[in-house]
């Protein structure tokens, strides 16, 4: 399980950092679980860092870091794809949800020279029957060679919903990490304080 830092305060206003391997398996690195897309994904294309557009919530900012498995080296130019609900719970993009042609909260980055790509987003909202969660999405060479979820540590969610707006209109998640049938313990992603011009990954 990802080591946790900053707790309360510094979580708030903290960056949410996660690395993940692709690849053969092998030591010294392992390949980060794939789990379901689910069905809100959207090949948009949108390259940009900032993908919140005009939704309200917590900025957080998220730094991931693509490696090898077999190598353990980082991958530049592998493609990130991210995408997340808003502070309600809900999914740019999708008719059924009342977004149709809506495209915040999605994103897209290239991997720098040190495998790192870097988005500035809010914290996302929960809906029923999931845990939090972000979806992510690795294409290399325009195949996609993973696609995964990834969590925040419980303490996280339950200290945002609670004393945030506009979370705290919707109150506490129903769902915990334990609770979702989707959730592994090393999906959960590493909470640091926002240090300038800090690289931090998981190793």
């Amino acid at each position: 399980m990802a080591r946790v830092s900053g707790r309360a305060r510094a979580a708030a206003v903290g960056v949410i950092v996660a690395c993940f391997a692709v690849g053969a398996a092998a030591q010294p690195c392992t390949v980060t679980l794939s789990q379901t897309e689910g069905p809100y994904y959207l090949n948009l294309n949108l390259v940009r860092r900032d993908i919140k557009e005009t939704r309200p919530g917590l900025p957080i900012g998220l730094i991931y870091q693509v490696r090898s498995a077999t190598t353990c080296q980082p991958v530049p130019g592998a493609v990130v794809d991210v995408w997340h609900t808003d502070a309600a719970g809900t999914y740019s993009g999708i008719p059924g949800q009342g977004t149709g042609g809506q495209t915040w909260l999605r994103g897209t980055q290239v991997a720098d020279a040190n495998g790192i790509v870097l988005f500035d987003t809010i914290f996302p909202g929960w809906y029923p029957g999931r845990t939090t969660h972000i979806h992510l999405k690795v294409k290399i060479n325009t195949q996609a060679v993973l696609t995964t979820q990834y969590y925040f540590p419980d303490w996280l969610p339950d200290l945002v919903y609670l004393n945030f707006d506009p979370y705290r209109a919707r109150g506490a998640r129903t769902v915990t990490n334990a609770q979702d049938s989707l959730w592994r313990p090393s999906l959960d992603m590493l909470v640091v304080p926002p240090y300038a011009g800090a690289i931090v990954y998981i190793p």
